[in-house]
């Protein structure tokens, strides 16, 4: 059997040659220069905030806090990927860099979220939550539910319920693959 360069094998025995994963990144954000096209929504921030989510230009992340003068208060904000697409992969992970500080509990302080209508939102375990000691951490989600979708976002909700201490939490080097 001969077969011209560049020819692709269909089937063999009647099976289909399964069609490779892209190799290239879904989405990337470093913010060394900014936020990278990602979106800061304020869902409750209380009127002696004027943020949660900030970028650091100096350590180069972005920054989430609710502590203010010695106060931890109530606030609720979600740092938002631009939308990106996920056709033509089975399986996804998002992978990121984290530390953070001072929270009490730190899965109800941060939480990883999807979205694919950019209204509804729903939580995706973390793999790895870091210690209250300020060394970044490489966590992992897995997003293979959302494999094959078009209008994909993930959000990066940071909670305080006031009563508990406003962790400060620090974020860099996303990668959807």
């Amino acid at each position: 059997m001969e077969m011209d360069k560049g020819s692709k094998i269909i089937t063999i025995n009647n099976s289909v040659t399964p069609t490779p994963q892209p190799t290239t990144s879904a989405l990337e954000a470093k913010f060394d220069t900014g936020m990278d096209n990602f979106t800061i929504n304020n869902i409750t921030i209380p009127s002696d905030l004027t943020f949660v989510w900030k970028h650091d230009a100096n350590k180069k992340y972005m920054k989430a806090s609710s502590f203010k003068s010695n106060v931890n208060y109530a606030a609720q904000s979600r740092l938002e990927s631009p939308t990106f697409s996920l056709t033509g992969r089975t399986s996804a992970t998002l992978t990121f860099q984290v530390a953070a500080n001072y929270f009490t509990t730190a899965a109800d302080n941060f939480k990883v979220q999807v979205s694919t209508n950019g209204t509804t939102w729903h939580d995706v375990p973390v793999s790895t939550y870091p210690a209250k000691d300020w060394k970044f951490v490489t966590s992992t989600c897995d997003l293979s539910a959302y494999a094959g979708q078009s209008n994909v976002r993930i959000g990066f909700l940071y909670t305080c319920d006031g009563t508990n201490a406003a962790g400060t939490w620090e974020i860099k080097n996303i990668e959807v693959k």
